[in-house]
């Protein structure tokens, strides 16, 4: 499969460290695309309905300009699932700029790990997706135990250089949602007329 096709199937690749649009809410040391050995490695794509809808895809190269889709994990199916979610509180300093966080408050079975937490910012929406994972196979297929392992999270979200106005925030598809407001532009001024500023 030639890999433009594989992203012109309505999916984009999220390249995380480029503007708030997408990224991961903690990058880890894996959250970046990597190519190595022929084989490029993409831990996040997006589509229209989800952040991380698609995760560890993997491409190898068969030609300069040929690349086969080797495997990737799709959200909320086997082995991802979204994390059960008990509460999420908004928290909004009271500094310039203004800073926002989502604590969020959760439980994980103990057959399963903490998967990946993706964001991004859609018009003036911050769509959260908190996923788990089982490593040792389906939930479907084997007993857990009742077991279960609650878990608090602090999620930045980037809100330095919005501008003035109201925001939504939804965490797992609308499971919690909520809104903010930013009263004024949340960024410094730039200090150098002559120099060109970077969007």
């Amino acid at each position: 499969m030639r890999l433009s096709h594989f992203l012109s199937m309505g999916v984009s690749v999220s390249l995380l460290s480029i503007g708030s649009a997408s990224f991961a809410a903690n990058p880890r040391a894996d959250s970046y695309p990597t190519y190595q050995d022929g084989i490029l490695t993409i831990p996040r794509v997006d589509t229209p309905d989800q952040a991380g809808n698609y995760l560890d895809a993997t491409f190898k190269q068969v030609a300069e300009d040929l690349w086969e889709l080797q495997g990737y994990k799709t959200a909320n199916e086997y082995p991802l699932k979204k994390t059960p979610i008990e509460q999420v509180e908004l928290v909004v300093t009271d500094t310039f700029p203004v800073q926002v966080f989502l604590n969020i408050q959760g439980w994980i079975s103990s057959c399963s790990d903490p998967g990946q937490i993706n964001q991004r910012l859609i018009g003036n929406r911050f769509e959260v997706t908190i996923q788990a994972e089982f490593p040792n196979g389906s939930p479907d297929t084997y007993v857990c135990t009742a077991d279960v392992i609650p878990f608090e999270k602090n999620i930045p979200l980037p809100v330095y250089d919005l501008n003035a106005g109201n925001y939504e925030y939804s965490v797992n598809g609308g499971d919690y949602a909520g809104t903010f407001t930013l009263t004024q532009d949340n960024g410094f001024a730039l200090t150098s007329p002559n120099l060109k500023p970077i969007p």
